[in-house]
């Protein structure tokens, strides 16, 4: 067979494939050079018809060493993949150090086995949207400069996304707005479209294929639109971006962590900026210190927005309780606010407990046992199945499934008996958001107090927010998704129970996530908030009670700065799982060895540390042993991180080659 008029079309299935797994040479067959970059093409991979994307075409070159396939067929009902997209997920994968195929797989929805009809056009209706009053005016008009990158420290109100909305679409372009959890991703819909109708648009779940392929073609073909979204919203494929708004930019959950590509949709959203040559707003109370550095460095513009009034922040010192024999998980401040609060009013009071269930963990009066669950060796906590909620007697019950571990999801029963010294009896220690709830509703007698934990139901929640909407909850208790409810804007009183432990953990972002979590609180609270804690005269407390945000922001920086913590260099986790911790610890102790010596050569300023046990990752009847590996962040700040192979490609390659069960884990949240 001659091929003097064959092309070869470079292509990437949509696969998840290993790090070491790039782009596929098929020959063009009868399509020759009328392939084109973007594309979706079928194509044999391994024994079966799979799709993939065409990266570029080239003349045929002859190899004896490679055995060409050809391509089968082309989609034309799918919307060629954009070069902006295309280059996004080069970029992905070069700075996660993931396989480009992994990439496509998660940005592109599958392809449907029927044709689905074109969408109608995107027409925008004539609505009139609420007047915005204070600064929100110039702001407005700041944020929709071209290219404009903006560091919002405050509240945006959804009035005032509405006008940002607005502009964007008279100009007939699109806008993205990611937001970290699907409750609010709804509500803000709920609320823009109300305005803007068929033109705002949520991000559609992928499983829903029909639905999935109209957005996508509508989007690519440019039509003006917003479009709301958690973070994979981020890989929207929008024809006329002109403003990408990140709401809570602080928040955890936009970080990809159990599945590969382990991304951060706020770096993602920063280089699809870049790209489309879009601006961009980054909202939050609190923000990362990364970002505030960025700020200080002038790459983006602070603006902030303080409430009218803000609230009265009590620091209540747990020690003095104590001293006073006052065991009570409420404070006796916090005992006196709630038996004074006006029941039928709607919510007046708001309690936020770092834990679920009934208690931290149990232990054994006699010998101090504590059981613990046998996947993961963490303290089992106890939940409590007696009525009403919270009720813990003197014994606990040895009956149902009420020992719950909460980071793999086992449960089991509390002996009768301690299986160490034969005891009778098992105590609670510490609190749970149930047991609060308990304690509460003791003291709001005529008021209603519910709670609201990852335990709840679904049906539970819907219930619960059918009751905020009509005022019947005086009383709210939960752990900290409930900041995530839409329901819930201003309270009267906002008090956290347990600060300190969050702020205790072996993590060098544990007193950042603590200070977000606080301001949040702040925000939400209209007259007072309440901090119960061991460490009244910790400086992070008086910064909250003081509003001195800056002083702690350049303190923090400056520790993080000699120890070439981010934003002054960066993290890297090595993860690896097996059934057997003999084998988990040989593997990783060869892995961090030969890291050790090869980059003690070639790379002497980058760190390994371990390899250990992970204390933040859990895998079913599986030990998981970690490496972490700290470089330096010697270049100048970039708004865009950039990613290894600038400067360091000799570690790159290390990490790439890597077999597959090990996981490389590029910013980790927590390390």
């Amino acid at each position: 067979m001659t091929h003097g008029a064959e092309f070869v079309a470079e292509v990437v299935p949509l696969l998840r494939l290993p790090r070491s797994l790039g782009i596929f040479d098929y020959l063009t067959g009868s399509y020759g050079e009328r392939l084109q970059a973007g594309q979706l093409v079928y194509v044999p991979f391994r024994g079966r018809q799979v799709a993939a994307v065409v990266m570029r075409t080239k003349p045929y070159s002859a190899n004896p060493a490679y055995r060409y396939a050809t391509v089968i067929s082309t989609i034309p009902e799918f919307p060629p993949v954009a070069e902006v997209q295309r280059n996004l997920a080069a970029w992905i994968a070069r700075y996660y150090l993931q396989s480009p195929a992994s990439v496509f797989h998660a940005m592109l929805p599958r392809i449907p086995s029927r044709v689905v009809p074109p969408p109608e056009k995107v027409i925008v209706p004539p609505l009139t949207i609420p007047n915005l009053v204070g600064d929100e005016f110039p702001f407005v008009e700041k944020t929709l400069r071209p290219g404009a990158s903006i560091l919002l420290q405050g509240n945006l109100r959804p009035e005032c996304i509405a006008h940002l909305v607005k502009e964007v679409l008279a100009q007939q372009r699109q806008m993205l707005i990611l937001v970290p959890e699907v409750t609010r991703a709804d509500a803000l819909h709920g609320f823009l479209a109300r305005f803007f109708g068929p033109a705002a648009m949520i991000f559609p779940d992928f499983n829903v294929l029909h639905a999935t392929w109209q957005f996508w073609r509508t989007a690519a073909r440019g039509d003006p639109m917003v479009v709301i979204g958690t973070r994979r919203a981020v890989f929207a494929p929008l024809k006329n971006l002109t403003l990408i708004l990140m709401l809570a930019e602080d928040d955890g959950s936009y970080k990809q962590w159990d599945q590969n590509p382990r991304y951060h949709a706020r770096e993602v959203a920063l280089k699809l900026a870049e790209l489309q040559g879009c601006g961009v707003l980054l909202q939050t109370f609190a923000p990362t210190v990364t970002s505030y550095a960025n700020s200080t460095a002038k790459l983006f513009d602070m603006h902030t927005i303080a409430p009218s009034k803000p609230p009265l922040v009590e620091l209540v010192d747990l020690k003095a309780e104590y001293a006073m024999r006052n065991f009570n998980p409420l404070s006796r401040r916090l005992q006196e606010i709630l038996s004074r609060v006006p029941s039928h009013s709607g919510l007046q009071a708001l309690l936020l407990v770092n834990r679920k269930g009934t208690a931290t963990f149990v232990r054994c009066r006699d010998c101090g046992y504590v059981p613990r669950c046998p996947q993961c060796a963490t303290p089992f906590r106890y939940v409590t199945i007696r009525q009403p909620d919270g009720g813990i007697g003197r014994a606990l019950e040895s009956s149902g499934e009420n020992l719950h571990c909460y980071r793999c999801g086992l449960t089991g029963s509390l002996p009768a008996k301690c299986p160490t010294c034969g005891g009778p009896e098992f105590r609670a220690v510490g609190f749970g958001s149930r047991r609060v709830a308990g304690y509460a509703q003791s003291f709001v007698r005529d008021g209603t107090v519910r709670r609201l934990d990852a335990d709840c139901s679904q049906q539970e929640r819907t219930a619960l927010l059918g009751e905020l909407a009509r005022n019947e909850v005086t009383v709210l208790v939960g752990t900290a998704m409930v900041r995530s409810l839409p329901e819930i804007t201003r309270v009267p009183m906002v008090a956290v129970l347990a600060p300190d432990a969050g702020m205790q953990q072996a993590d060098f972002r544990a007193s950042e996530r603590t200070l977000q979590l606080l301001l949040g609180l702040r925000a939400m609270a209209s007259e007072r908030l309440i901090i119960q804690t061991h460490l009244a005269r910790h400086p992070l407390y008086q910064v909250v009670q003081h509003g001195q945000i800056a002083s702690w922001y350049d303190a923090e920086l400056a520790g993080r700065q000699a120890l070439s913590y981010p934003p002054f260099g960066r993290l890297i986790r090595l993860t690896y799982a097996h059934a057997s911790q003999a084998m988990a610890v040989a593997q990783s102790e060869t892995v961090a060895e030969r890291l050790r010596r090869e980059l003690g050569v070639s790379l002497p300023t980058v760190q390994v540390f371990g390899p250990q046990k992970s204390s933040g990752i859990v895998r079913a009847r599986r030990q998981v042993q970690e490496i972490i590996i700290k470089i330096p962040v010697e270049t100048p700040r970039r708004r865009v991180p950039v990613s290894l192979t600038t400067g360091y490609s000799s570690l790159a390659a290390m990490l790439n080659a890597l077999p597959t069960p090990w996981v490389v884990d590029v910013d980790p949240d927590t390390a």
